[in-house]
């Protein structure tokens, strides 16, 4: 990440990074990671979980303090509390609605204006540095 901030700093042109990251948790409420992730895995994949490391990162760093945290925390629970609230309370869509803005008015991506050869630079994952 570092790499590709300092390029778009330099070159100033985006960079696109390919990351991953673990999910340790299952995709839904009918997905149960259990039936294809052994313990091991799962207390592994939960050892690196980026939701609960970040904000140990932040606080070992210096950047904010437990107490910012637990008030940041608090304040988007509030938020997305009042987020679903209003969202429940709301009329549901005009029915066959569903369509509607799926695709724009104005814009073919299948176009020619859209077709151009590709052109990679930078280093790739794949060059094994």
């Amino acid at each position: 990440m570092a790499d590709a901030a300092e390029y778009c700093r330099r070159e100033q042109l985006p960079a696109l990074v390919h990351a991953t990251t673990i999910r340790p948790y299952s995709h839904s409420l009918s997905d149960d990671e259990k039936l294809y992730k052994t313990p091991a895995e799962r207390e592994q994949e939960a050892a690196r979980d980026p939701i609960v490391r970040f904000p140990e990162w932040l606080i070992a760093e210096g950047y904010l303090d437990r107490h910012t945290l637990q008030r940041i925390v608090h304040e988007v629970d509030e938020e997305v509390q009042a987020s679903t609230d209003r969202a429940l309370k709301a009329a549901g869509p005009p029915s066959g609605s569903a369509m509607r803005y799926l695709y724009s008015p104005d814009v073919d991506p299948t176009s020619p204006e859209f077709q151009q050869r590709s052109e990679f630079r930078g280093r790739s994952a794949h060059d094994g540095r």
